[in-house]
């Protein structure tokens, strides 16, 4: 499967998908690489897409990146869905972040209403994060009417919220600064007040516009896809003190049965439902989803090497369908004992993806100046 080769290399080279990640917590792998090349064929133009469990962002970045598609990630853990925000603003990408649990969604009489209501993009839902956070310098002492008064041009701007404004304002500076504590709250306000017609110029300062704009809840769409690297070791079997890596790695986080009776109420006729999980857990996986009506259209195992049992399937799956199961050829990711040198398939994988994983101490990162 080398249909990576197709992607515009010149664009992607200018476009190095760079990703924050938590250095404590769980950090993407081989296996996000991997799906993330699994999904791409099955994209079609102005795709809407959900990933669930985003963590850092980097299937749904890269997706958005390769594809012209309108992405929308949920993500459980708050330091995350940050995360994942400030991931799509680097990197300029058009992505709806929203910080909610899957379990919780599933239990709403109205869905599309509590996605809505958890997006980042959300003045009300930030607020809460941070003051849950005990972060009250996001909170401005001045009153945000008098904050809005104080700017002449305040209405010819596109967005309309001192959170909007902040995040253009950091959208133009350096993006390292953000790890920088010589750098508070109070003064980037101060900054974005004193040059807002600086940035209403600038290139940045449009793109997050937009992000935060079409964010509103009548365009809230159902789904032509779900893509997610859920959570998938048993208690018993792994556990871990983290609750980052915990949270990330112990299924009952995220149950299989919550992703299909979510993926079942907000995709569309016929949507589509990618998603790699445990070799292992292969029978129940497709007990599952025959039973949620979900027809299994394809199969690939990935293998370390080819003497060894497979460590990952990547699945393939649409509602209501009917069509016959596909097994593709198999994924090896290494060629000698050692596991050191990479198959081909795979270094063609990772030069496709073209990522930059930027780690950062969980105590270095100013939450407060993040967005």
């Amino acid at each position: 499967m080398y249909h990576n080769a197709q992607i515009n290399k010149e664009l992607i080279n200018k476009r190095r998908l760079k990703i924050y990640q938590i250095a404590e917590g769980y950090c993407y792998n081989s296996d996000s690489l991997f799906l993330w090349d699994f999904i791409i064929p099955h994209i079609k133009p102005r795709a809407k897409i959900l990933e669930l469990g985003s963590g850092s962002g980097i299937i749904g970045l890269l997706c958005a990146r390769s594809k012209n598609v309108a992405l929308y990630q949920i993500e459980k853990q708050v330091e995350y869905a940050l995360m994942n925000a400030k991931n799509a603003q680097i990197n300029h990408i058009d992505s709806v972040i929203i910080h909610a649990d899957c379990n919780m969604i599933i239990q709403s009489k109205d869905i599309l209403e509590e996605l809505h209501a958890n997006m980042l993009c959300n003045d009300k839902k930030l607020e809460a994060i941070f003051t849950k956070q005990q972060l009250s310098k996001v909170l401005a002492d001045k009153n945000l009417n008098d904050l809005k008064q104080s700017t002449t041009d305040y209405k010819n701007l596109h967005s309309t919220s001192l959170y909007s404004k902040t995040c253009n304002y950091l959208n133009s500076i350096d993006s390292e600064r953000f790890l920088s504590k010589s750098l508070t709250y109070a003064q980037i306000v101060g900054n974005t007040l004193d040059s807002t017609q600086e940035h209403i110029e600038s290139k940045a300062f449009f793109h997050q516009s937009q992000t935060l704009q079409h964010a509103d809840i009548p365009s809230l769409p159902y789904f032509d896809m779900i893509v997610s690297n859920p959570p998938f070791y048993h208690t018993q079997t792994l556990q871990s003190n983290n609750p980052f890596k915990a949270q990330a790695t112990q299924s009952h986080f995220l149950p299989f049965s919550t992703i299909l009776k979510l993926a079942k109420k907000v995709l569309k006729p016929h949507g589509k439902l990618i998603f790699c999980y445990a070799p292992t857990m292969i029978a129940e996986i497709l007990e599952s989803l025959m039973a949620f009506n979900f027809g299994i259209e394809a199969l690939r195992f990935v293998y370390p090497r080819k003497d060894k049992h497979s460590t990952l399937v990547l699945v393939y799956a649409r509602h209501n369908s009917k069509a016959q199961t596909r097994i593709l050829p198999p994924l090896i990711t290494h060629n000698g004992l050692a596991q050191q040198d990479n198959t081909e398939e795979v270094i063609s994988i990772y030069n496709a993806a073209y990522t930059q994983s930027l780690k950062v101490s969980y105590d270095d990162i100013v939450w407060e100046d993040l967005l």
